[in-house]
Order: structure tokens, then sequence, then C-alpha cells
């Protein structure tokens, strides 16, 4: 969860009011009338860009899944070269295809990301 706290809310109350920090995940917060909020924090600010980062890279590895195993197709199905070009041009156009009615359909606001990415990634496999 991301902090969003003004500087005006938090000096609304006297810091004698405040209780003092724990090492626990909650965090304490005040709001414009000085009634005290209590917000829970699962992943530091760090921890949520290294997971971001990783995901990233596991989804971007599906984008090159199609260049990775073009040789091997080539074997097995005994497909030319041309053949193995168009189906890895497919699966790139796949992807920016997804992209773009997602964007142009604002999925991402209409319907929980979580729920976008799951599908997505569903359909990726």
């Amino acid at each position: 969860m991301a902090r969003r706290y003004s500087s005006d809310v938090n000096s609304a109350v006297s810091q004698s009011n405040r209780p003092e920090s724990t090492s626990q995940p909650d965090e304490t917060a005040y709001d414009n009338r000085g009634i005290q909020q209590t917000v829970t924090i699962f992943w530091s600010a760090r921890s949520q860009l290294w997971l971001i980062a990783l995901l990233l890279v596991l989804a971007m590895g599906t984008w090159f899944l199609a260049s990775a195993v073009t040789p091997a197709l080539i074997r097995e199905w005994q497909i030319s070269e041309m053949q193995a070009l168009w189906l890895t041009a497919a699966v790139q156009a796949g992807f920016v295809v997804g992209a773009v009615t997602s964007a142009v359909l604002n999925l991402s606001d209409r319907i929980s990301p979580q729920i976008v990415a799951g599908w997505a990634s569903l359909g990726a496999t």
C-alpha cells in the first residue's frame, strides 16, 4: 500500500497525542479532524519494487518464448523458416493487439488489475 499523508494532516495533531512507534506492520496516521487511523502495511516500498520487477521479467518471458523455441519447432514440426517467422510474428502481434485492446477498453480501471493480469497470463500460456 502506498503511504499518502499530507504534512498538514499530520501536523494538525500535536506530537504529544501520538503513540510511540512500534515495529509492527501497522502505521498510525491522523486525518484532518485529528481522528486516529490505522493503516496496515504489508510490503515495504523497496520489496514492492523488487516484486514488480520480478513479475515483469516473468511476464516478458512469454513475449520472447516464440523466438527461443523456433529452432525446436522447425525440427519437430518440420516447418520452413518462413513459417517459423510467421509463427513468431503472430505471437508478437498477439501481445500488441492484447495490450492495445486492454488500453482502449480501459480494462484495468473497469476490472480489478489482478483479474486482468491473471486472465492475461492465462491467455499468454
